[in-house]
């Protein structure tokens, strides 16, 4: 098995990963990793961020698992969460990146902090 840390976020800086949306992504997450033969070692959700360390196959491409993930759960988020679906009228919940490293790991605030203002900047937004 090999291991991976993602991080994504967002769209939109407004937007918190809190509440009853943390306890959904950690259910479809996981659902999806059980579905798939990848093993989660690690999920945090924060307000701003995901940071997931998956074990999987060698055949299972860091790209595919990313996509796999990020678009499941945004589909599931527009579909449950009606007041986050008129906030996204072009239908994607995450911002249109993600950070990946391997082997997988924590990733320190600093790390994290540097992602997270490098996408924003990608994005137009800082």
């Amino acid at each position: 098995m090999l291991s991976y840390t993602f991080i994504w976020l967002p769209k939109f800086p407004h937007v918190q990963l809190k509440d009853d949306i943390v306890a959904s992504l950690e259910e479809w997450i996981r659902h999806l990793a059980l579905a798939y033969d990848w093993r989660v070692e690690d999920l945090d959700i924060q307000p701003e961020i995901v940071q997931l360390v998956i074990a999987c196959a060698p055949s299972d491409p860091p790209k595919k698992i990313a996509q796999t993930i990020m678009q499941t759960t945004s589909e599931n988020i527009m579909a449950d969460y009606p007041r986050l679906d008129e906030e996204h009228p072009a239908g994607s919940f995450w911002a249109p990146g993600y950070y990946v490293v391997a082997p997988g790991r924590l990733l320190d605030t600093e790390e994290i902090s540097r992602y997270i203002e490098h996408q924003r900047r990608e994005q137009g937004i800082s």
